[in-house]
């Protein structure tokens, strides 16, 4: 999430077995439980960095990043 906000990153397709780690992660109730929205996690990473949420950000809508290339198989 912090890659994608502040870097343009994203993980590579060819880190396939990454991928399928992730998806299986996804899969948990222990990490859908737990995981914070997109949005509280770049919060909590510009509060360490000194800098503050624009308004907008702070009133949009929780979004949780858990998808994975649709070319990776589980």
């Amino acid at each position: 999430v912090l890659g994608k906000y502040f870097a343009d990153f994203e993980i590579p397709e060819e880190l396939e077995n990454l991928w399928r780690y992730m998806f299986h992660m996804y899969q948990l109730d222990a990490f859908t439980q737990s995981c914070p929205a997109d949005q509280d996690i770049i919060n909590h990473y510009k509060q360490q960095q000194g800098t503050r949420m624009k308004k907008h950000e702070e009133l949009e809508t929780p979004t949780f990043t858990t998808s994975i290339p649709a070319n990776i198989r589980p």
